[in-house]
């Protein structure tokens, strides 16, 4: 080292850092600092906070100038909370990273796209300079860009998706009221099944209410009776007849003026606590039109949905005991359409519950299966009856049955295994129910056979497939 570099380096040493030095620390922290406000810790996309000043910049922009089109898209990774609960926090931040990426590749002209993870499993996606027909190709590409399995530690994990489109400046020429109709249609989109999409109209400005004043409305419909049923027949193909009856829950509340999309109000029901007096309500009003259609078909049962809330409460049980007695009806009439991420949580004390109902002489039916966790290791400890194949499965068997086929085989397969009965669910073709009757599936359900009706129109419907 020559005399000048030691006598620096000892300068630096003891006198530490030269003023340029210090300024260049100082910008290389400030852009160091830039980067973490600007990037999401989890996926690498963009912020929250940077996403929303671009966003709202390009709007102003675009409000004092060219009212150039553009559309905001809202994707929401359909039961990605299993994921959580089943395989743990860190493998669901690396899910979420795995699903930026593809959404990325989905979308590789960065100039012209704003992508972010707006909360949770939910993204943002800003497409620029686009027309709305575009839009939609473009959300049909994101859609089966996500379609393929994310190999996640040693599991290959399916994810399902829906998207909600708002545009710019035919919806709407704000953020607020752009991202809002935006989830509104994806509101829309989840009614319809899952990996759908749906663009804002005006007759959905109802999903625009404040979510405050929504949960207000909702302490109250109980009490106002604005809560109905209908119910969706499922078909035992075999014996040509209806076997059971699937209850779903509408609300028409008289404060909003309209009827309210279950895929917006269940789950606030679900995170308020409500679900318990209105699952009670639901269980007793659908065993009550179940009573009455036995007079004719003794042989009718009727499913009512159960998610994992209930079951952790405290008085589950005697909840469904008191509501059978209540009614008057035997317990072999009723179904429990269990969630299967429920059936993960808190597994020995959900064992017990289960089968102290199942003892009773009720139905427990796993639904949606196959998009969770639930292990055959884990299946053999539930006193389970029937496995309902989620509808997720069966909507491409048509256009790609090389991929799809096997798997919605395998799943049959190993219910047969269980001795559990199959039910196909979300069945839209003929070429769906002759795969799964081909394949031993002789129980299904879905638009195909018939759509959820109100309780006079299913007793027309037992009369025609059910004859005296």
């Amino acid at each position: 080292m020559s005399d000048t570099g030691l006598i620096g380096s000892l300068k630096s040493k003891i006198l530490g850092p030269s003023d340029d030095e210090i300024s260049e620390l100082k910008e290389d922290f400030a852009n160091e600092i830039k980067i973490l406000k600007e990037t999401d810790s989890i996926t690498g996309l963009a912020s929250k906070q940077h996403f929303w000043n671009l966003f709202n910049k390009r709007i102003e922009q675009e409000n004092n100038g060219s009212f150039a089109d553009f559309s905001l898209l809202m994707l929401d990774l359909s039961r990605f909370h299993i994921v959580n609960e089943t395989m743990g926090y860190e493998v669901g931040d690396e899910m979420l990273h795995a699903v930026g990426k593809r959404l990325e590749e989905s979308l590789p002209n960065a100039s012209n796209r704003l992508i972010c993870r707006i909360y949770g499993n939910t993204f943002a996606i800003v497409l620029w300079d686009i027309k709305s027909s575009e839009a939609i190709t473009i959300a049909k590409r994101i859609l089966e860009g996500l379609l393929p399995p994310f190999r996640m530690t040693d599991n290959h994990v399916h994810v399902t998706s829906c998207i909600g489109i708002s545009h710019y400046p035919h919806n709407a020429k704000d953020s607020n009221t752009l991202m809002l109709q935006a989830e509104s249609a994806l509101e829309e989109a989840k009614i319809e099944g899952e990996n759908n999409y749906a663009v804002f109209s005006s007759d959905m400005e109802i999903d625009s209410v404040d979510r405050l004043q929504l949960e207000n409305y909702l302490h109250q419909a109980l009490d106002k009776k604005e809560f109905r049923l209908v119910f969706q027949p499922q078909m035992a193909i075999a014996k040509r007849r209806v076997s059971a009856v699937e209850a779903l829950i509408r609300w028409e509340s008289r404060d909003l003026g309209s009827t309210v999309s279950p895929a917006k109000f269940i789950p606030i029901l679900q995170e308020t606590g409500l679900i318990i007096p209105v699952g009670e309500w639901i269980m007793k009003e659908a065993l009550t039109m179940c009573k009455k259609w036995n007079e004719k078909y003794p042989w009718l049962k009727v499913a009512v949905n159960i998610n994992g809330y209930q079951i952790k409460h405290k008085d589950f049980v005697p909840s469904c005991i008191k509501v059978i007695n209540e009614v008057g009806i035997d317990a072999n009439h009723l179904i429990l359409d269990l969630q299967e991420s429920a059936l993960s949580k808190d597994a020995e004390k959900t064992v017990n519950k289960l089968n102290e109902l199942h003892d009773l002489g009720v139905t427990l039916a796993i639904d949606d299966f196959g998009v969770g966790m639930t292990s055959f290791h884990q299946l053999k400890k539930m006193p389970v009856d029937t496995m309902k194949i989620d509808p997720s499965f069966l909507r491409d068997i048509e256009e790609d049955p090389k991929h799809n086929e096997p798997m919605v085989d395998a799943l049959i397969s190993m219910a047969e295994s269980l001795n559990l009965s199959v039910v196909g669910e979300g069945i839209e073709s003929e070429y769906q129910m002759n795969f799964l009757r081909k394949h031993g599936c002789h129980h299904m359900q879905g638009y195909f056979f018939c759509k959820p009706l109100p309780f006079d129109d299913v007793s027309v419907f037992l009369a025609k497939f059910n004859p005296s």
